[in-house]
Order: structure tokens, then sequence, then C-alpha cells
């Protein structure tokens, strides 16, 4: 996903490629990494449908590895962009700004809750998790505005 994320895809789908007997693995976390990783790639590549498909495999198992598991995380924003790229919907926009909120990428999950707002999607989850980042967002300006100015009084 890094490597996708700094434009690098296509080193990204020959590491992956390294990996491909994970893709046929007994051991859930091994396919289920896999599984991911390969959803990020053929996103990047242009492949909604078959993101969406690795996507989904990886969901599956959630139940088994808990949605706290770093792969799962992964394969929310990516299943929720690949649904995106096959068509705009504001369900699935609220769904993706909901998985880049728990994924700590309030800037990516304001953005997407507020489309589904603009889209007549904003339920009362939506406004209250818009909320949070805008609240969190004001906390974190004030702390830098305190911190600039105890810098400043320091250096006086």
């Amino acid at each position: 996903a890094r490597w996708v994320a700094q434009g690098r895809s296509a080193d990204a789908g020959r590491r992956l490629s390294g990996y491909a007997r994970h893709g046929t693995s007994n051991d859930v976390q091994e396919l289920v990494g896999y599984r991911a990783a390969e959803a990020v790639v053929l996103l990047a590549e242009g492949k909604p449908s078959e993101a969406l498909s690795a996507a989904e495999s990886v969901l599956s198992a959630a139940d088994e590895l808990g949605t706290a598991d770093s792969t799962i995380k992964v394969a929310f924003p990516a299943a929720f962009e690949a649904a995106l790229a096959l068509g705009d919907r504001a369900e699935i926009r609220r769904g993706l700004g909901y998985a880049y909120y728990r994924n700590d990428q309030p800037d990516q999950a304001r953005a997407n809750l507020e489309r589904a707002v603009d889209q007549d999607a904003g339920d009362a989850e939506t406004y209250l998790t818009l909320g949070r980042i805008y609240f969190a967002a004001q906390a974190a300006s004030e702390r830098r505005a305190r911190s600039v100015r105890a810098s400043s009084l320091r250096s006086r």
C-alpha cells in the first residue's frame, strides 16, 4: 500500500508477484495479507472489479481476524475505493469515510463524509463522525498555536 501511495504501483505489483504462493495459502493471515495487497495493486492498475473481489475476500476474514487487524484495516478503504470506481454512490462514500476515520486518516474521512452529506446520505452517525473530525482538527490547531506562542516566549 505504501508503494502504491508513493506512485510506485509497478514496483508493488512486481513485489506482490513474488508472494503469489500466499494467494493459495491455507494460513489465513498469509492469504488475507496477500489478497489485501492485491486489492490495493489492482485498484492502482485501474482494475476496480478485480480489486473489489480481492478486498471482499479479505473482509470475509474479518470475523476470524478481527477488524482491528492491520490487514483488514488496509482492505476496508481498498474495497470502498474499488466500489466507488465502479460508480459514485453516497452509501459507498459514507462507508469509505468511516473506513478512513477508523484508519486514522481524518482528511480523507472528512472529504468522503462531506461528499456523502452533499449527496443526501448523511445520517446521525455521519454527522457525529464529522463533528469528531472537526473537533479534533480544531483542538490540534489550538495546540499548535499554543506551542508557537510558548516557543516565541522562550526565545525572548
